[in-house]
């Protein structure tokens, strides 16, 4: 068994989306870039969810002045 986390992250001036799994003794796994975001409060928190044998993650992209939009990628659990 093990968990997924994600969090948010500056790199190179931009904020990314950075996720990892964690098995259940603790054993961290190399943490996997999932994409760039807004550093904007409209943006949101990215959302992870559990489909069959897969994780998509859910983000919103804001950008003043623009629409905002939901993008996802999909994850295997083996990663």
């Amino acid at each position: 068994q093990k968990a997924i986390v994600s969090w948010l992250t500056s790199e190179n001036g931009k904020t990314v989306i950075r996720a990892r799994f964690i098995e259940i003794n603790g054993v961290l796994s190399k943490s996997m870039s999932i994409a760039e975001t807004s550093e904007s409060r409209g943006s949101g928190f990215p959302q992870i969810e559990k489909f069959g044998d897969d994780i998509f993650v859910a983000w919103t992209v804001f950008e003043k002045g623009q629409e905002s939009e939901i993008r996802m990628k999909k994850l295997g659990i083996t990663n």
